[in-house]
């Protein structure tokens, strides 16, 4: 990790072996170096390492800093903040829900959980989202979990007529790629209302936030939500996922 960091730390190394570091590989860099070295007795001015012992742990503790620091990198969720906004509501380094919804959906290369109670098949925003899930189900390598309120002809949540729109767009031979579940029935003893809305891509990035795949949610209403990348989707979100999957009820799509 040491010799391949940002920090370049690779030629002080090597240099390190001969006991002089002042060759200049970067004049205004190396000035800087053997300044700050020379000021915490590790070497002379002149770049003469005066205690070989000591600049060897120095640069043990350097190699222990870049592993820390690059843990914590792939370990730190990296968050931007996604929205459906009016005009007047003016949010610098955001990005619009309609544009994240269909990146994820684009850009899987292997599954897609999408988590969502209501639908609106009225609106071609959340028509094309349906033509763009049905076309990666159409390419035969992306697997899709739609975890739904219940399916039942008549209801406002317009669950089934999504499923079957979907369904129609998806050859029979592609179609064991598309499960569907209904979250909206523990399988014990109770109705249990299911209002999630996410989107999670590849096991890395998920959407998680408010909006509906609806008109207003997509294009009127006030909608916030997080872009979330990091090991934080695959070790937590993810399973935590499956386990809402294990207490739902599958959807037969064969039966729509």
């Amino acid at each position: 990790m040491l010799y391949h960091s940002s920090l370049d730390l690779d030629p002080l190394i090597g240099r390190a072996a001969t006991g002089n570091i002042s060759e200049p590989y970067d004049s205004t860099r190396t000035k800087a170096l053997l300044e700050w070295l020379s000021q915490a007795g590790l070497c002379d001015r002149k770049g003469r390492i005066t205690d070989s012992t000591r600049f060897q742990t120095f640069l043990s503790h350097v190699q222990g800093a870049i592993w820390a620091y690059a843990d914590s990198e792939e370990l730190t969720p990296k968050i931007q903040l996604v929205l459906t906004n009016p005009v007047w509501l003016n949010i610098a380094q955001s990005r619009q829900t309609i544009d994240v919804f269909r990146d994820l959906i684009r850009s899987a290369s292997q599954t897609l959980w999408i988590i969502n109670p209501f639908f609106s098949l009225d609106n071609q925003q959340v028509n094309t989202l349906i033509e763009l899930l049905a076309w990666q189900l159409q390419q035969g390598n992306v697997s899709v979990r739609l975890v739904l309120r219940r399916a039942i002809p008549g209801s406002r949540e317009f669950v089934l007529p999504t499923l079957r729109r979907v369904r129609s767009l998806v050859s029979e031979q592609n179609l064991h790629l598309l499960k569907a579940y209904n979250l909206d029935y523990d399988g014990i003893k109770s109705r249990q209302t299911f209002h999630s809305k996410m989107i999670v891509k590849d096991n890395q990035s998920a959407y998680i936030g408010s909006a509906n795949w609806t008109k207003n949610s997509l294009e009127g209403d006030i909608e916030f939500g997080l872009l979330v990348e990091g090991i934080f989707v695959a070790q937590q979100l993810v399973p935590m996922l499956q386990k809402l999957i294990d207490r739902a009820e599958p959807i037969h799509l064969e039966t729509l």
